[in-house]
């Protein structure tokens, strides 16, 4: 049995494979550090050993199978969270997510949605989501309590997930 040749990627596609990948890590609950790892590992992969199909909607599909498992493997050694017990299933639920074009529409609505929100709850969801700063951090940075920033956590993602709903639902 001889091995498929290494994948040449065209230029094009690379980005857009990357950042498909980023993002469904970022989904599974990779940290951006982590996803960005694991994003590399699973592209050279692609490269190493690529799979006998070259569908790109095939490559994509396999990166993502090959993220997944990378990341499953990355929280084990780690001893975080559950183990992953259906892989279709999370592939499943990213692609309902993320659409036909891998989140671009969700992440364009997200940052709309982000730029309508005050300074502060934009300061405080950078500091939680993006930094991962401890909450009570968070609060003495933003000058809250505990209680009142949760509380305005809570406000933000809701706001959030409607509004991103509601842009999506006028951009179809």
């Amino acid at each position: 049995m001889t091995r498929p040749e290494p994948v040449a990627l065209p230029a094009v596609e690379l980005p857009r494979l990357r950042t498909d990948l980023w993002r469904f890590l970022r989904w599974l609950g990779a940290d951006a550090a982590l996803a960005d790892d694991l994003t590399q590992d699973a592209l050279l992969r692609l490269v190493r050993q690529p799979p006998r199909e070259r569908d790109p909607a095939v490559l994509a599909g396999w990166l993502r199978t090959t993220a997944l498992r990378l990341f499953a493997r990355s929280r084990g050694r780690r001893r975080e969270g559950v183990p992953f017990d259906d892989e279709t299933e999370l592939l499943v639920a990213w692609q309902r997510w993320a659409g036909q074009d891998g989140g671009d529409r969700r992440a364009a609505a997200l940052s709309q949605c982000l730029d309508q929100l005050a300074p502060t709850t934009r300061a405080a969801l950078d500091l939680v989501y993006r930094h991962r700063t401890p909450l009570a951090e968070v609060a003495a940075a933003v000058g809250l309590r505990l209680a009142g920033l949760k509380s305005l956590l809570a406000r933000a993602r809701t706001h959030l997930h409607g509004c991103i709903e509601h842009r999506l639902e006028e951009n179809r």
